[in-house]
């Protein structure tokens, strides 16, 4: 056995030394060998489905949902859905203006913002979607503020064990 491990633990070092793999993945591959295969999954953070606003809520303080990030989650991606209606009737497909701003607030009070607008010749619908590598674990916030008529939709899913 200690045969084995002297020539295991040579050939491992002699590989990362060498180059062909750094320390990160050599580290990596020996836990995958002791612990075993870790098995990562997209799994649902937050979901928000359909919030309304109208031109009056902004008078009031943003909308703000938390949401938790596990230690080991490899990537998070948020996906935005955006509509604005006409202020006077939302069945109307003229005049549509509106703003949305949403911020993601990490655990050290860092941001990401995502800003949609309405204009002359652009459309009242957006969908967009924002992808981040290796997030932050622990509590994370979602803030929205609005100016408008219309509706929104996000969701936010992490790639974790």
């Amino acid at each position: 056995m200690k045969v084995f491990i002297i020539v295991f633990m040579s050939l491992f070092i002699g590989s990362t030394l060498n180059g062909c793999i750094g320390p990160q993945e050599a580290i990596n591959r020996v836990d995958d060998l002791i612990v075993g295969e870790k098995s990562y999954g997209w799994k649902n953070r937050l979901e928000i489905s359909q919030e309304e606003f109208n031109i009056l809520n902004f008078l009031s303080a943003p909308n703000e949902w938390p949401f938790f990030i596990k230690q080991d989650t490899l990537y998070m991606w948020i996906y935005i859905e955006i509509t604005f209606s006409n202020i006077f009737n939302k069945d109307w497909d003229i005049l549509n203006q509106g703003r949305i701003n949403i911020t993601l607030v990490n655990p050290l009070g860092d941001n990401v913002s995502y800003s949609y607008s309405t204009a002359l010749g652009k459309p009242n619908e957006d969908k967009d979607m924002i992808f981040l590598h290796n997030p932050l674990p622990g509590q994370w916030h979602v803030e929205v503020k609005t100016f408008g008529t219309g509706s929104y939709s996000i969701r936010i899913d992490g790639y974790q064990l």
